[in-house]
C-alpha cells in the first residue's frame, strides 16, 4: 500500500481539492485515474491517518485549479460506470465524499454505544 504524501511541483495554494477519498485504496484508486488523463495529482492523509493500517478519515485528493474542472468531469463519468457495472458508488467526487460521511457516522455510532456500555460498567462498580 502506497501511503507516502505525494505531491506535484509547486504550492498548496494552487491546488484544489477534487475529492476526498474513504480510505488509501480509493485514494489510490482515484489518483490513478486522474493520473492515467494526464491530471497532476497530490493526496493528503486524513486527520487520522497515523494509523497506517486504515486511515479513519480518509484522504483528500488535490489537483490543479486549471484542472480541477476536468478531474471532475472524470471522477464522475468513472462513477458512472462503477454504478452501472456494480450498483454502487465508487469513484467520483460525489460517492466518495458520501463513503468517507457515512464511515464517519458509522464509527461516531459505534463510539457512543462504546461509551454509553463503559458508562453503565463503571456505574455498576462496587461502592458507586
Amino acid at each position: 500500500m502506497n501511503k507516502e504524501k505525494e505531491r506535484p511541483a509547486g504550492p498548496k495554494e494552487e491546488m484544489a481539492r477534487v475529492c476526498y477519498a474513504a480510505d488509501a485504496a480509493a485514494a489510490d484508486r482515484i489518483m490513478e485515474i486522474l493520473r492515467s488523463a494526464g491530471i497532476e495529482a497530490a493526496r493528503e492523509g486524513g486527520t487520522r491517518d497515523i494509523y497506517k493500517a486504515g486511515s479513519l478519515m480518509g484522504e483528500e485528493i488535490l489537483v490543479p485549479f486549471d484542472d480541477l474542472e476536468e478531474a471532475r468531469r472524470l471522477l464522475r463519468e468513472e462513477n458512472e460506470m462503477a454504478e452501472d457495472a456494480a450498483g454502487t458508488a465508487a469513484g467520483g467526487p460525489e460517492g466518495c465524499e458520501k463513503q468517507g460521511l457515512w464511515r464517519q457516522i458509522a464509527i461516531a455510532a459505534v463510539m457512543v454505544v462504546l461509551l454509553m456500555l463503559l458508562a453503565g460498567l463503571v456505574g455498576a462498580l462496587p461502592g458507586r
